[in-house]
């Protein structure tokens, strides 16, 4: 196939203490793959190590078989924190870093997609930029290449509403292309609902989650407030991870798969809803509901 990431016996260590390790060989796939882990597991490091800029104790990473270093031009990235030159204006940035990657990009290009993102291309210092934009200017920096493969730590940060619509639509068009897109970021119900594929770092293990579309709605966990002294009926037990007596009522946890029908059983024993929101959705549990299924 085309546009993977092949990865073998990769471990990585800081001195002596062990980062990770890789569980069984791997390819990572074409479509949006979120990396999921804990703070201080390794993500940002296995983002150094896929785009070669930390050498791994051991194992090999080829994109399409070829090393990291002849595919370069077809990586793009987009970092937590930005560097671009703090006295130079956005278009400045742009135009400067693109030559060197990928050879000459046209300003009216570089001008179009900034105004596209609702950058101002010419004013501002980058200095003066705020998160949101500095985010803005790493994301056009990547996309003026049309990478195969698209690294993002975090892109969402401090965007605004707009703009994070934006991207995911510019995310879902990639996914379409066949593009091979690495994404780490925090909200995880809002990630897991782009996601083709789970890469994980848990247990100083790494793992690799292929096609997981189909079971994401198993995943992620969902609560429902029902009046106190609520009596559940035997049938809606199977739909049901857990619940707890609360001050407010009686709260039960579902996952997004099983929502509905548990809803058409209150309603069918005539139960009021107080209210929905999203369940607890940590990474400890998402890991827990994965080995679960993945059995």
């Amino acid at each position: 196939g085309e546009n993977m990431i092949e990865i073998k016996n990769l471990e990585h260590a800081f001195g002596n203490k062990m980062l990770f390790r890789q569980e069984g060989d791997f390819s990572i796939y074409p479509g949006v793959n979120y990396l999921i882990g804990l703070n201080g597991t390794g993500k940002t490091t296995l983002f150094k190590l896929l785009l070669g800029f930390l050498k791994p104790i051991s194992g090999t990473i080829l994109y399409d078989n070829h090393k990291i270093g002849d595919s370069l031009d077809r990586i793009g990235v987009v970092f937590d924190t930005p560097c671009f030159y703090p006295y130079l204006s956005g278009v400045e940035n742009l135009s400067y870093f693109s030559k060197i990657q990928s050879g000459e990009i046209t300003m009216d290009r570089i001008r179009t997609a900034m105004e596209n993102w609702e950058l101002e291309p010419d004013q501002a210092l980058y200095k003066t930029y705020s998160l949101g934009m500095k985010k803005k200017l790493s994301i056009i920096l990547a996309l003026l290449r049309n990478p195969d493969y698209w690294f993002m730590d975090e892109p969402f940060n401090g965007l605004d509403t707009d703009a994070k619509r934006k991207l995911v639509e510019h995310i879902q068009t990639y996914q379409k292309k066949q593009k091979t897109i690495i994404l780490a970021a925090h909200e995880i119900s809002f990630n897991l609902m782009l996601a083709d594929h789970i890469l994980l770092i848990h247990n100083k293990k790494l793992m690799y989650f292929p096609n997981i579309r189909n079971i994401v709605p198993a995943l992620i966990e969902t609560s429902i407030l029902l009046p106190k002294e609520t009596h559940l009926e035997e049938s809606m037990q199977p739909f049901i991870r857990s619940q707890s007596d609360l001050e407010r009522g009686l709260e039960v946890r579902t996952t997004q798969r099983d929502k509905q029908n548990v809803i058409d059983l209150l309603r069918k024993q005539k139960i009021n809803i107080l209210g929905e929101y999203e369940g607890d959705n940590s990474i400890k549990d998402i890991v827990q509901r994965l080995e679960e299924l993945s059995c």
